[in-house]
């Protein structure tokens, strides 16, 4: 039987032992001797996009639609979650607002590839209510991180469309971005179109191309974005 994988000519990688690893991770929320609360709340995203992309790869349409919902909701608790009010930063002090919402925060952490990869498992597994969710996170006030403001407008302005999905004009006015943005924000562009007009074969060759960019950050170690 013909998988993803075999479609996209990519290597499969076993996803059995990432689950463990996640429910494991899940009992250890504020953090261990050797790993932070900020360290477990990455895990916990790293391990569920792990077990939904090679899923998906293997054609196990059931385990991806358990775990893509598992991911966005593990980047959920990555950008809201109570973590933020357990971490230190360097200077010992504690203050959710300085981990994503001030930049460069004090952990250098960024905010807008995990909400793109929040919104892509969201998206695939048709959990809307957790993309809500997640776009309730980019407001007004939240500044620039690595990806530069291009990444910043963009999910300010996915943001301002989501509320009201009838106005497809924003998908004209996201072409800009287009040119100025990364393959991630391109995809995502036509993800929303897809959306907008109900073309599943749309998100799905969508979808497609964007676990290829997750391959091919970790096989190359690369952060978002990708350049175009």
């Amino acid at each position: 039987m013909s998988t993803p994988a075999s479609r996209l000519q990519i290597e499969l990688h076993e996803y059995q032992s990432e689950m463990q690893r996640f429910r494991d991770f899940e009992k250890m929320t504020d953090g261990t001797e050797s790993l932070s609360p900020w360290n477990i709340a990455w895990f916990l995203m790293s391990d569920s996009e792990w077990v939904a992309e090679n899923s998906y790869l293997a054609g196990d349409q059931a385990t991806c639609t358990k775990w893509s919902r598992i991911a966005a909701e593990s980047v959920v608790y990555y950008l809201f979650g109570d973590w933020k009010k357990k971490q230190k930063h360097d200077d010992g002090t504690i203050d959710p607002e300085r981990c994503f919402r001030v930049q460069p925060s004090a952990l250098n952490l960024t905010w807008a590839r995990y909400l793109a990869d929040g919104l892509c498992w969201g998206a695939a597994g048709g959990h809307w209510e957790l993309i809500d969710r997640l776009l309730a996170f980019p407001e007004p006030t939240i500044q620039a991180d690595d990806d530069g403001e291009v990444a910043r407008d963009y999910y300010l302005g996915l943001a301002r469309w989501w509320k009201d999905p009838q106005d497809i004009a924003w998908i004209k006015e996201v072409k800009e971005l287009r040119g100025a943005g990364s393959k991630a924000y391109h995809l995502l562009c036509d993800a929303v179109a897809a959306i907008a007009i109900g073309e599943k074969r749309s998100l799905e060759k969508v979808l497609d191309q964007y676990v290829k960019l997750f391959i091919k950050r970790r096989t190359h170690d690369q952060q978002f974005p990708i350049a175009a």
